[in-house]
């Protein structure tokens, strides 16, 4: 299974639920980077150097992914507070990747 850093902002009741799925997610709060106000892109650069895929809610990754193609993937979700359904659909679509690697993936809210 791909390897995981979430990004601060990102909720740590569906870090939970992915462990609890048997992903291997790192969090900032893991690393003592919480609460800096590190760059995005220092965030970028702290994953690669892990060799992990980031999973964020910021958009601004759009543009870090198109500036620096290379990496080791970035998952970017759109808000979704039911934590549970977000991290099933999030391992859904790691499960169905064969390489993540330099990719940008897109993980919607279902429509109601």
């Amino acid at each position: 299974m791909i390897e995981l850093y979430a990004n601060e902002q990102f909720p740590l009741d569906t870090v939970m639920e992915l462990r609890k799925l048997g992903c291997d997610v790192l969090t900032t709060h893991d690393v003592s980077r919480s609460g800096k106000g590190i760059a995005d892109i220092e965030v970028l650069s702290f994953a690669i150097s892990l060799k992990r895929t980031i999973i964020t809610f910021d958009k601004d990754f759009f543009k870090l992914h198109r500036n620096s193609p290379h990496h080791y993937g970035i998952i970017l979700c759109t808000e979704n507070r039911d934590y549970v359904q977000l991290a099933q659909i999030i391992y859904t679509k790691l499960s169905q990747l064969s390489e993540i690697e330099n990719q940008l993936i897109r993980i919607t809210k279902p429509q109601v």
